[in-house]
């Protein structure tokens, strides 16, 4: 699984959508773009939420840390965004641009994000 959870493979799954794709839902554990990266290269449904990763059947038996820039990641998305809101391919191509950049908080309408 380490191998699927690194910055570079899951850009390289987001690149593969055209530019106005909807890759996820902001602040849904199941729809989250790293969610579905998951489900789709693995085979098995996941969650994505509080810094964690979990098989959907089972949540408490499987759960395991996010590496540090999959939580930056999430933070980022569902308080820009918040939730229930489409994520595009752009926005989270631009998401994963900052942290590459080493940006540690954003600024929107209401307030910084820092992660």
């Amino acid at each position: 699984m380490d191998e699927l959870l690194t910055l570079d493979a899951f850009e390289m799954w987001l690149q593969a959508f055209p530019d106005d794709t909807s890759v996820g839902v902001a602040g849904s554990e199941g729809y989250c773009p790293l969610a579905l990266y998951l489900t789709e290269k693995t085979g098995v449904s996941f969650l994505v939420g509080h810094g964690r990763y979990y098989e959907a059947a089972f949540p408490v038996l499987s759960g395991r840390e996010l590496p540090e820039w999959a939580t930056a990641f999430v933070l980022v998305v569902d308080g820009l965004l918040g939730t229930y809101q489409s994520v595009s391919r752009s926005f989270a191509l631009d998401m994963l641009a900052l942290l590459r950049q080493g940006k540690r908080a954003v600024f929107h309408s209401g307030g910084w994000i820092a992660w």
